[in-house]
């Protein structure tokens, strides 16, 4: 059975309320976003050739572009 929405972000809900400008590297709204997008997948070149790739990134820099644009700022990005 496929999840749409995983386990692991499931048990994060109902998220704290906190303006998404003052949210840290601790934050359950990145936690969320990163664990909703932890998905494998392959990426196929050119050439054929294929590679694993994971989607979790695209959580962080959705909420990475959020803070920018609501005028927060994170620091260096690290793995959870």
């Amino acid at each position: 059975m496929i999840e749409v929405i995983p386990e692991s972000c499931l048990s994060i809900i109902p998220l704290k309320p906190e303006a998404v400008s003052s949210c840290s590297e601790e934050s359950e709204l990145l936690r969320y976003l990163v664990n909703l997008f932890d998905k494998e997948g392959q990426f196929i070149d050119e050439l054929g050739r294929k590679f694993p790739v994971n989607y979790s990134g695209y959580g962080r820099n959705l909420f990475e572009e959020g803070r920018k644009q609501c005028g927060g700022k994170l620091g260096t990005a690290t793995n959870l």
